[in-house]
């Protein structure tokens, strides 16, 4: 949604699903526990806002927050994360560098009913309510640098705007995130018109 001027507002939601999933415990090693049901389903949901402004006619920026929650029934682990990133027109034969930071949050371990358990000790009255001490693990936090330059179909373009029914670009990229190792992409893309698109990478 524009906000006038320069700059936009947009709000997202995604949700990953396993379906239903047979559950079994260690009384019900073959299923249907009466206790919890027959079934469990794993979901992961990200909900979020972002920000987007052009800050001058070459560089753009671009910010969002989003809450996010995962786990199955009685057993989840919820996060906050901020996403940053901003782009670049060199203005030099088409070329733009955009580099982004993501899932920069917080940490979270699994809480829960399915994570309590109660202890009975036969010289006490009553029952103790123990916590599994499951561990507390961070967002994959990643960041992207990245590069694109336009090879011909405008007219900053490397070999100028001599075809302009035929765009082609290269692109390339350096993605590190704290649970990988560094990845390189190198890629391609080809368009006729702006209506048949062709990638390669």
């Amino acid at each position: 949604l524009p906000l006038g001027g320069s700059s936009a507002i947009g709000v997202n939601f995604i949700q990953l699903n396993s379906g239903d999933i047979e559950r079994t415990t260690e009384a019900f090693p073959e299923g249907n526990d009466p206790s919890f049901g027959q079934t469990f389903t794993w979901r992961s949901t990200a909900a979020g806002v972002t920000y987007g402004r052009r800050l001058t006619d070459r560089l753009d920026f671009g910010a969002g927050v989003k809450i996010i929650t995962e786990g199955i029934d009685n057993a989840t682990a919820n996060y906050v994360a901020l996403d940053v990133g901003t782009a670049f027109q060199t203005g030099l034969y088409g070329t733009t560098i955009a580099a982004a930071l993501t899932n920069l949050g917080t940490s979270s371990r699994f809480r829960g009913p399915l994570i309590d358990r109660f202890s009975f000790d036969q010289f006490q009255p009553g029952a103790t309510q123990v916590e599994f001490s499951t561990r507390s693990n961070p967002l994959p936090t990643a960041f992207r640098f990245g590069v694109r330059t336009e090879v011909t179909g405008s007219a900053d373009a490397l070999l100028g705007a001599s075809m302009p029914d035929h765009h082609f670009a290269i692109m390339g990229e350096a993605f590190d995130a704290i649970d990988t190792d560094v990845n390189f992409t190198l890629a391609a893309e080809y368009s006729f018109k702006n209506l048949l698109f062709l990638r390669t990478g």
